[in-house]
C-alpha cells in the first residue's frame, strides 16, 4: 500500500509538471520498485509501442521536428504504459494509490464549488466560459477543464471498484457541473460501454458499435456549428480536423515539419494551421510523423481493449464491482476517446490506464481489497 501511495504522490506532482513528475517516477521505481516482469501476452504492446517510438525518433532527427520537450512530451505516452507493464503490483498498491488520487480529487471539487461561491477559484482566478458552455468552465486545482474531468473520472472508476458511493456521486456531480460538453460526453460514452458489457456483447460487435459512437460524435459536432456559431470551440475543433486531414494526404509517409512550437497565444484558425493543432490523437501522430505511429497507437490501445474484454468474458464476474470489468469498461472508454478526446494522455489518467487496463490481470476480488483498507 505505502508502494502505492508513493506512485500516487509523485503522479500528482507529475500534473503539475510532468517534465519533472515522469523522470521522479522512473526513477522511484528504479530503485524502490519491484524486480520487473513481462507477461508474454503484452509482448505485441512492447514490440509495437517501441517500433513507434522508433519512428517518432527518427523522424524527429532527420527532419528536425520540434524540440527536445515537445519530442519527450509526444512519447511519454508510451514510456508511461511501457512502465506499468513491467512493474509488478498487488492488491494494496490500488488502494494506495487511490488515497493520494483521491486527496487530490478532494482538492479539485473544493476549488470548483468555491468558484460557483465566490466567482473565483481560492487562488483568485476567475474562470470564464465559451459559446458552447452551459455552466461556467470549472478548471479546479489546475484551472483546466479537462484536468478537472480526468480528475473525477479516475475517481469514479476506483469508486465503483471499491463501493464508494459518496466519491463517486461527487465526482459524477463535478464533470456534470463542469460546463464542458466534453465531461458530459465522457460519463455517456462510459455508461453506455459499460451497458454493453453488462449484455456481454461479443468483441467485434463492441468495435462497430464503439466506431459508431465516434462517428456519431463526429456528426454531432459538425452540425452543432450551425446552432453555435463560428465562434465556438465546435467550430475550431471541426476545422482542426479537417486542416489535419488534409495535410496528412500531401505528406502521408512522415508527416509535416514546418509547424511552430510553444504557446498559443491565442484561438483562430491561422494559430491552428501554424502550430499543426489536430484535436485527435490519431491525426495529431499522422500530422507530425506520418501515418505509421498512428496506426501503431491504434492496434495498441484497440489490442488492450480486446484483451480486457476477452479477459473479463472468461472469468465468472458478474456486475460492475469487480476490476476486470472497470478495466474492460475504461480501456472501451479510452479507445473512444482517443479519435476526439483528451482522457488519454496526462500523467494521472495515462499511468491509471496502464495500471487499470494493462497489468492489473489479477486483481479481481474486491472484498479483499476493502477489506484491506
Amino acid at each position: 500500500m505505502k508502494n502505492g501511495i508513493v506512485v500516487g504522490i509523485i503522479l500528482v506532482l507529475g500534473l503539475f509538471g510532468e517534465a519533472i513528475g515522469l523522470p521522479l517516477l522512473v526513477l522511484y521505481l528504479f530503485l524502490f520498485g519491484k524486480k520487473p516482469s513481462l507477461n508474454r501476452k503484452h509482448l505485441p504492446i512492447v514490440l509495437l509501442i517501441l517500433l513507434k517510438v522508433l519512428w517518432i525518433t527518427v523522424v524527429s532527427i532527420v527532419y528536425n521536428h520540434g524540440t527536445i520537450y515537445s519530442y519527450c512530451q509526444i512519447i511519454s505516452v508510451d514510456i508511461m504504459i511501457l512502465l506499468t507493464i513491467f512493474i509488478k503490483k498487488d492488491k494494496g498498491f490500488y488502494k494506495g494509490l487511490f488515497v493520494a488520487i483521491a486527496l487530490l480529487f478532494a482538492a479539485d471539487l473544493t476549488f470548483n464549488i468555491w468558484i460557483y461561491l465566490f466567482g473565483a477559484d481560492p487562488l483568485g482566478r476567475i474562470v470564464g466560459t465559451r459559446p458552447d458552455d452551459f455552466f461556467h468552465r470549472t478548471g479546479g486545482v489546475f484551472f483546466h477543464a479537462f484536468y478537472s474531468i480526468n480528475i473525477s473520472f479516475i475517481v469514479i472508476l476506483f469508486s465503483i471498484f471499491l463501493r464508494h458511493r459518496l466519491l463517486l456521486l461527487l465526482a459524477i456531480l463535478n464533470i456534470a457541473s463542469n460546463g464542458s460538453y466534453r465531461g458530459v460526453l465522457t460519463l455517456m460514452v462510459f455508461a453506455a460501454i459499460c451497458f454493453l458489457l453488462m449484455r456481454r456483447v461479443k468483441f467485434k460487435k463492441l468495435v462497430v458499435i464503439s466506431i459508431v459512437m465516434v462517428a456519431a460524435v463526429v456528426a454531432m459536432t459538425v452540425i452543432s456549428i450551425d446552432y453555435l456559431g463560428r465562434d465556438s470551440a465546435n467550430y475550431y475543433r471541426v476545422f482542426a480536423w479537417g486542416n489535419a486531414i488534409e495535410n496528412i494526404m500531401i505528406h502521408p509517409i512522415v508527416g509535416t515539419h514546418t509547424f511552430s512550437v510553444g504557446e498559443l497565444s491565442n484561438i483562430n484558425k491561422d494559430t491552428f494551421k501554424e502550430f499543426g493543432i489536430a484535436e485527435s490523437a490519431y491525426l495529431n501522430y499522422a500530422l507530425h510523423y506520418g501515418i505509421f505511429p498512428a496506426i501503431a497507437h491504434l492496434i495498441v490501445i484497440l489490442f488492450i481493449f480486446s484483451q480486457r474484454v476477452r479477459l473479463l468474458y472468461s472469468r465468472n464476474v458478474t456486475g460492475l464491482f469487480n476490476f476486470q470489468f472497470i478495466g474492460a469498461a475504461f480501456s472501451g472508454v479510452v479507445f473512444i476517446d482517443t479519435f476526439y478526446g483528451t482522457v488519454l494522455g496526462s500523467m494521472l489518467t495515462t499511468m491509471c490506464y496502464g495500471l487499470i487496463c494493462i497489468s492489473s490481470r489479477d486483481v479481481d476480488k474486491p472484498k479483499k481489497l476493502i477489506q484491506h483498507a
